[in-house]
């Protein structure tokens, strides 16, 4: 199996995989696997979407904290507009998105003039 990059929001967490002693730890908000049960499990893990992802994402954005992970499909932004811009495409896609939590706050914040 080709090895997958998952980032998390959280710089130094990590995840214990069940039915085991290891624990998959997270160094800067990243960890590579090739292992498809480990693949298996942080994809299907209740935070994979939120603070969770694949991909690659700058390690400033997700060591500072500024990383805004998309409800509906995972992709991670740095930039708030880019994100707005993301959240609009899935709802001209007819996707639903969540009343409350990042992407909520994301699309009610109003652009500041320049």
């Amino acid at each position: 199996m080709p090895e997958e990059q998952f980032v998390s929001r959280y710089a130094e967490i990590g995840y214990k995989l069940p039915g085991t002693h290891r624990v998959l730890r997270f160094n800067n908000g990243r960890y590579s696997t090739s292992d498809s049960k480990e693949i298996e499990y942080l994809k299907g893990h209740q935070d994979f979407g939120s603070t969770l992802t694949t991909g690659k994402i700058p390690a400033k954005a997700v060591m500072l904290g500024g990383l805004d992970l998309c409800p509906v499909c995972g992709k991670g932004f740095a930039d708030p507009e880019e994100f707005r811009d993301h959240l609009v495409a899935h709802i001209m896609e007819g996707k639903e998105l969540p009343a409350k939590g990042p992407a909520a706050r994301a699309l009610a914040a109003k652009e500041e003039p320049a």
